[in-house]
C-alpha cells in the first residue's frame, strides 16, 4: 500500500516526536530544522532532514525537495519580537506562496488557544475573534490566511497546555512564592494525545481524505486550578479513548 510523503516543518518538542511516531509506521518523512548541528538528530530518528529558515523569507538548501510532499505539517509558534504579529504573516506568505509550487494538497496547521480571550469559562468558534496576547492575533491571522488558499485543505489545531516528559507545570508552580489569580482554571492535554489527534486530523474516520477546512478545537486531558496544582503532586493521564485508536497504517 502506498504511503503519503510527509514533510514536517518544525521539529521540534512535539514535530520530532510526531514524526518518529510517522516514521515508526512506516511513513516517508522529511522535517526541518533551523540548526545545522540538529541535522544528524533528524537523521538518526529516519527522517529526511532539511536545514530550513523563515526570516521571513523560505530560506534552505533545497526548499522544492522538501515541500516535494502530499502532506504538510506545520509546527512554528510566532517568534517573540515587537513585530510579531506582521512577521508571522510574512512568514506564511512566503510558505504559501512555496507551497502554490509544490504537490502539497493537505495541510495540518498547529496552531494555539492563545486565539481565544482569558474568559475563564468554555469558549465557541465565535469567541476566537479578538486575541488578548500579540502570538494569538497572529496565530488567528495565519489560520485565516490557510484556511482561505483553494489549492490545498487546511485542518488547524489549536492546542493549550501542553504538558508530558519534561514539562510539569507543577514544579513551575511549586517554585511560586505567590500565585496570581489562583482559582484561575488551567487545561492541560499531553504530548502523547497531540500526536495521536494530529495523526488522525488528516484522515478522515472512514479512512478517506477530507475535502473541506477545518478547525479543530482540541479537547484538554483534564482541568484543574493554579491553586490545587501548586499544592498536589499531579498525575496525568490521557485520554483513554484517543489512546486506545490504533495509528493508521
Amino acid at each position: 500500500m502506498h504511503k503519503e510523503t510527509i514533510t514536517i516543518l518544525g521539529c521540534g518538542w512535539l514535530g520530532l516526536p510526531l514524526a518518529k511516531a510517522l516514521v515508526e509506521a512506516g511513513y516517508p518523512v522529511k522535517g526541518s530544522t533551523t540548526n545545522e548541528e540538529n541535522l544528524e538528530t533528524l537523521r538518526d530518528a529516519g527522517l529526511e532532514p532539511f536545514l530550513v529558515q523563515l526570516d521571513p523569507e523560505v530560506n534552505g538548501e533545497d526548499i522544492t525537495d522538501f515541500l516535494h510532499s502530499d502532506i504538510l505539517i506545520v509546527n512554528i509558534p510566532p517568534e517573540r519580537r515587537d513585530d510579531i504579529v506582521e512577521y508571522h504573516i510574512e512568514q506564511f506568505s512566503s510558505l504559501i506562496d512555496a507551497l502554490g509550487q509544490s504537490p502539497v494538497r493537505s495541510v495540518l496547521f498547529v496552531s494555539s488557544t492563545s486565539v481565544y480571550p482569558s474568559l475563564n469559562s468554555e469558549v465557541t468558534e465565535e469567541d476566537a475573534v479578538d486575541p488578548e496576547a500579540l502570538s494569538g492575533q497572529a496565530l488567528l491571522l495565519v489560520e485565516e490566511m490557510l484556511m482561505q488558499e483553494s489549492g490545498f485543505q487546511t485542518t488547524v489545531l489549536r492546542f493549550g497546555g501542553l504538558i508530558g516528559y519534561d514539562r510539569n507545570p507543577e514544579k513551575y508552580l511549586s517554585s511560586m512564592k505567590e500565585i496570581v489569580n489562583p482559582d484561575q482554571p488551567m487545561n492541560f492535554i499531553h504530548r502523547d494525545d497531540c500526536i495521536k489527534i494530529s495523526w488522525r486530523s488528516f484522515v478522515c474516520s472512514s479512512g478517506a481524505r477530507c475535502s473541506t477546512h477545518a478547525v479543530r478545537f482540541i479537547p484538554c486531558d483534564g482541568t484543574t486550578t493554579r491553586k490545587l496544582l501548586k499544592n498536589t503532586a499531579c498525575h496525568y493521564l490521557p485520554l483513554r479513548t484517543l489512546m486506545s485508536l490504533p495509528f493508521i497504517k
